[in-house]
């Protein structure tokens, strides 16, 4: 292929991230590094699009739970990137590298990554990836459970966005704000914020962005164990993803759906939905999601006092947790299976 016809292959795969379809993404980027001029053949006109290429996959990998396997491609670009004295592209990479620290609870290095990307972008004067850095940032102390340094790193990040009238992430971290005041159980703060952000998304005819704040809106109900109305808004979620067509989505708000359903304790359409959400998560290769709904299986079958079978799911859960080293993941999962060997005498 001649760069041109790279350049529009490239620029069309950044779109599929976009629009969150991930698993065509994760396709699209093994066949074009395929494509690409890679080590010795590698040069300067080929280097920006193999590392935008390879931090696509990471991206779309990232997003399916693959966070282990998606820093090896992200570092990659990393080194590609710094080779080449591509500083835009360093930036983005640290802050790609710094995503996935995060997903795997190595918040310290989470924050490193970020703030080196700060350090870059305002160096060479990126004011827009300032402000996406800012929102990482945030995320990472979200994540470490740290909710006022992360509200911080919002806020500031929210203000840079409105600055730059950046529309899109604006919404996005408006939403990240809501999920802040829910985890510190300010749940009016929590839906006004998510009304704000739903509205905004609305706006922008982003209906895969308010899709999922009306999924986030239905946690804040399950937290108020107001299950009817949790229910209503995960259905309306999940109508739209099925529109869309995007399946890990709809994995993820059948997951929730089990959920609610569990704590109601109907255990036979609790385990109708997280064999759906199951199926599709195996069908889409998302290992780590998978053990999501091991987990909850595992406590419904802890409530159901089966506790062999609990067991049995609870360690299929820390298999893959361990695999792909969340540790937080694997803290819950073993506290669980102590929970089970406490009941049951052992």
């Amino acid at each position: 292929m001649v760069v041109e016809e790279l350049q529009n292959n490239v620029e069309d795969l950044e779109n599929l991230i976009k629009h969150f379809d991930y698993i065509t993404a994760k396709t699209h980027a093994l066949k074009l590094l395929e494509a690409l001029p890679a080590g010795d053949a590698l040069d300067e006109s080929h280097s920006g699009l193999r590392c935008r290429t390879l931090l696509a996959l990471s991206a779309s990998l990232r997003q399916g739970g693959m966070a282990a396997e998606a820093l090896t491609y992200a570092k990659e670009a990393l080194a590609l990137a710094e080779q080449y004295h591509n500083h835009d592209l360093t930036a983005k990479a640290y802050g790609n590298i710094g995503n996935l620290h995060a997903q795997l609870s190595d918040y310290t290095s989470a924050l490193e990554c970020f703030s080196q990307a700060v350090v870059f972008y305002e160096k060479y004067g990126n004011t827009n990836g300032v402000a996406k850095a800012m929102y990482g940032i945030g995320t990472a102390y979200e994540l470490h459970a740290d909710n006022p340094r992360a509200l911080e790193y919002y806020t500031k990040a929210l203000e840079a966005f409105e600055l730059l009238d950046m529309q899109s992430e604006r919404a996005k971290c408006i939403g990240a704000m809501a999920s802040i005041f829910s985890n510190l159980a300010d749940y009016p703060k929590a839906l006004e914020y998510y009304a704000q952000s739903l509205a905004l998304h609305e706006e922008l005819g982003s209906k895969e962005g308010a899709a999922r704040i009306i999924g986030h809106t239905a946690i804040v109900y399950w937290n108020l164990a107001d299950y009817s109305t949790a229910l209503e808004w995960n259905r309306k979620a999940l109508a739209i993803h099925e529109e869309l067509d995007m399946k890990a989505d709809i994995a993820s708000i059948t997951g929730n759906i089990g959920i609610i359903y569990l704590d109601c304790n109907d255990y036979t359409q609790a385990v109708e939905y997280f064999a759906k959400a199951l199926a599709l998560y195996q069908e889409l290769g998302m290992d780590v999601s998978m053990s999501r709904i091991h987990g909850s299986l595992g406590n419904l079958y802890y409530k159901m006092a089966d506790y062999p079978k609990a067991l049995d799911y609870f360690h299929a859960a820390l298999t893959v947790q361990e695999k792909h080293g969340i540790k937080l993941s694997i803290a819950i999962t073993t506290g669980n299976i102590g929970n089970v060997y406490n009941t049951t005498g052992n």
